[in-house]
C-alpha cells in the first residue's frame, strides 16, 4: 500500500512537468 503512494506521487509530478 505505501508502495502504490509513492508511485501516485511520481506519476503526478511527471504529468505536471510534461503540461508545462
Amino acid at each position: 500500500e505505501q508502495q502504490q503512494e509513492q508511485q501516485q506521487e511520481q506519476q503526478q509530478e511527471q504529468q505536471q512537468e510534461q503540461v508545462q
